[in-house]
């Protein structure tokens, strides 16, 4: 679109003035006619400063057949320049300007056609200088009356869209060109000043030729009146220009965090929002007689993270237009469509002006500038209180950093940069949890809760942190059912507290299966500050086991798998499962078993069940058993061939069982194997065996029964342990040393 153009010293009137269209212009002077006497005020000025600014707005929807046509429009302008003297008409002071002007121009018009369930959208917007101007202004003190005229424009994005084709994208102008009639000159002082409106004709151009004559001539057809636009002016001598000042801030800054969206909500979805003021002020401290045109807000940088947080939505892909952080109604500085990054306020007089910059995603960051559009000064860029710092960093961090200060203050990590992963526990060689200080921060969501805001999927940077992924569905797995966690996550959990203070402070964290992808990966979603991809562990209660997993009662009771595969990480972990119910059953065998004997079992079912879990998941972080040598001597009965002194049997009390033939009746294990090194680790199995057999060159055989053993609390620290094994010895050479080998981070 391109704009009727006028000359500057043209004062022919083409629209009617509304409450002014009885008013006759008075004949101009001809150019051949000598001036009268000069008059004083603008007339002894070479130059005069002027200011012109336009207000229109409109909104309607007309029923055409099927369908109905809305249109809406909001327009505002204004532009100021100093004007120079030029010679238009003798007897006449004329004024003028013809080159690109300071000032703004804001255009926001739309046409939305439904149909049918569809719609077809047609769309002019666009916020900048004026490009292409011309103001000019007649004083004839022989009349005593001066006029004025101006055509400002700025650039505008139009663009076409429907349902059955892509977009129609193109570039226009939009803006106001008005020329008034011939006005009264005040009776002193050198100040023209004043404000009027009127309702333009239709098809008359001076709003531009695109979606603004679609709306006039809907209301046309309609029969209803023309929307009025609102003209102000100013012109006078140029005045001394005191140095301003625009501050920017933002309230709550120092403590507030990006809030994305919760699930079910969409991407998209705004979450929570920070408040972003821009006051114009004189720097001297004294009262401005007038504010800013406008003031407008510009984010910068700003993050584009895939999804909303590490695990929400799964697997989301990358949009480069996405932004984290965008500008959203309830703001002086209104966004032209949502999650935009810059924001105008309308045309007005403007000290103080707030935006809203809406939250996006929970790891949004970027930085912000105003600007005043101050007549006669031009753009007053902002500069942060007491600094000369232009731009506002989103949320409050360091300048290098994409981390919140006050996140980094609550966890005392303020020197730590966005990608470190160095999370240390007491006696462990295996640094980092997986996922870096930035991960940590942007959060992910358990149960529908993000990390932040939740116990149970809790992260925190001074520690590791272990994903086990609660089981909802599964099939089976080496022909063991795979059934839900749910039921037995009681159990699960007192297994998690157990871990954590057995691993001296790496806490499990719980997600839903549902909450990550198929892959397990917890931060798929990924863009800043990512090292690489971390895994969570896939936890099922199940049915019997086939032989092959860990074992109780001679009952195969748990395996994290692939059973086969030796120093695990979580990553390289399908899946650990946990025979729940076989526990219970063999813990209640074994209870039995002891009462008969008159003993009293050192443990609880609770106490097995729990370690049991323990032990998996230290085999999902790379913890092998102590041993591995499980042969079970030669005999497991004694006949009258197998006798002292080369076979000697004693009970668990040290007294010599004679009578032959004489069955063994439970597993035999010996020095190396599974229940070797320090009895009071989680690894070592302390009720596997319920005989010991331990063979010495010259000597012969000799087997013990054992006494079954409270499973283990810790993670060992060595081979043997505080306190010796005197059953089954130190650690095979490969066993022992738990503590140091737990591995959390699988890259």
């Amino acid at each position: 679109m391109r704009l009727v153009r006028r000359p500057a010293c043209a004062c022919a009137l083409a629209l009617s003035l509304a409450g002014l269209a009885a008013l006759a212009l008075p004949p101009r002077l001809a150019p051949c006619q000598e001036p009268p006497a000069p008059a004083p005020k603008l007339r002894e000025s070479n130059r005069v400063a002027a200011e012109v600014r336009f207000e229109y707005a409109d909104e309607h929807s007309e029923k055409i057949g099927e369908g109905t046509i809305t249109f809406t429009s909001q327009r505002s302008g204004s532009a100021w320049a100093e004007l120079r003297r030029y010679r238009a008409y003798a007897g006449v002071d004329s004024f003028e300007w013809t080159r690109p002007a300071q000032g703004l121009i804001r255009i926001d018009d739309r046409i939305v056609t439904a149909v049918g369930g569809g719609e077809v959208v047609q769309t002019e917007n666009g916020t900048g200088l004026p490009q292409d101007c011309s103001i000019g202004l007649h004083i004839d003190p022989a009349a005593r009356t001066y006029s004025f005229s101006f055509d400002i424009a700025a650039k505008t994005r139009t663009e076409l869209r429907g349902p059955l084709s892509e977009p129609e994208r193109g570039e226009s102008q939009g803006g106001f060109a008005y020329e008034s009639p011939d006005l009264p000159l005040p009776s002193e002082g050198t100040l023209l000043e004043g404000e009027t409106s009127f309702a333009p004709l239709h098809a008359d151009g001076r709003l531009g030729t695109h979606l603004v004559e679609m709306g006039k001539t809907l209301r046309m057809q309609a029969g209803k009146p023309m929307t009025p636009v609102r003209v102000r002016w100013r012109f006078g001598r140029p005045e001394p220009m005191p140095p301003l000042e625009l501050v920017l801030r933002a309230e709550n800054h120092a403590q507030w965090l990006p809030q994305g969206p919760v699930p079910p909500a969409p991407e998209g979805t705004v979450g929570n929002r920070i408040t972003v003021l821009a006051e114009l002020r004189s720097k001297d401290g004294s009262a401005l007689p007038r504010g800013a045109v406008a003031m407008s807000f510009e984010l910068l940088s700003v993050s584009t993270e895939p999804g909303y947080a590490l695990n929400h939505p799964l697997e989301a892909a990358h949009d480069p237009q996405a932004f984290d952080l965008g500008f959203v109604e309830g703001g002086d500085a209104a966004p032209l469509v949502p999650r935009a990054q810059t924001a105008t306020t309308p045309i007005g007089d403007w000290k103080l002006a707030r935006a809203e910059v809406g939250a996006f995603d929970w790891g949004a960051h970027g930085a912000l500038r105003a600007k005043a559009y101050v007549a006669h000064y031009g753009e007053v860029v902002a500069v942060l209180e007491g600094s000369a710092e232009r731009e506002l960093l989103l949320p409050q961090r360091a300048p290098r950093s994409a981390v919140a200060d006050a996140w980094k203050q609550r966890f005392r990590v303020g020197d730590r940069a966005d990608d470190d992963d160095a999370e240390r526990t007491s006696g462990n060689e295996q640094d980092g949890d997986g996922l870096t200080l930035y991960e940590e921060y942007r959060g992910l969501f358990g149960r529908g809760r993000h990390s932040r805001h939740d116990a149970l999927c809790a992260l925190d940077p001074r520690r590791k942190d272990l994903i086990v992924l609660v089981g909802e569905r599964g099939s089976e797995i080496d022909g063991a059912a795979l059934r839900p966690l749910e039921p037995r996550l009681a159990d699960a959990r007192r297994a998690f507290a157990l871990f954590e203070s057995a691993s001296r402070g790496i806490r499990i964290a719980e997600l839903l299966q549902s909450e990550v992808p198929e892959s397990r990966c917890l931060n798929a979603n990924h863009r800043s500050a990512h090292r690489g991809l971390q895994h969570g562990i896939l936890l099922f209660d199940s049915g019997p086991m086939p032989d092959g997993g860990e074992t109780s009662e001679g009952s195969t009771v748990g395996g994290a798998y692939p059973l086969a595969l030796q120093r695990k990480t979580p990553g390289k972990t399908r899946l650990v499962a946990i025979a729940f119910a076989e526990i219970e059953d063999g813990y209640r065998l074994q209870s039995e078993a002891s009462a008969r004997a008159r003993e009293t079992l050192p443990y609880t079912a609770a106490d097995e069940l729990a370690s049991t879990v323990a032990h998996e998941l230290a085999h999902a972080c790379g913890v092998n058993h102590h041993g591995h040598r499980e042969g079970a001597g030669p005999y497991t009965t004694l006949g009258v061939d197998q006798a002292p002194p080369r076979y000697r049997a004693f009970d668990v009390d040290g007294n010599e069982l004679l009578q032959r033939p004489l069955v063994l009746g439970g597993a035999i294990g010996g020095p190396q194997s599974r229940a070797s090194g320090d009895t009071a680790c989680i690894l070592t199995y302390n009720n596997l065996f319920q005989w010991v057999v331990t063979a010495e060159r010259g000597v012969g055989y000799r087997w013990r029964a054992l006494r079954p053993g409270k499973p283990g609390t810790i993670f060992c620290t060595g081979k043997e342990g505080s306190v010796p094994n005197e059953a089954f010895g130190e650690a095979g050479p490969a066993g022992g040393s738990c503590l140091a080998k737990l591995r959390v981070r699988d890259w």
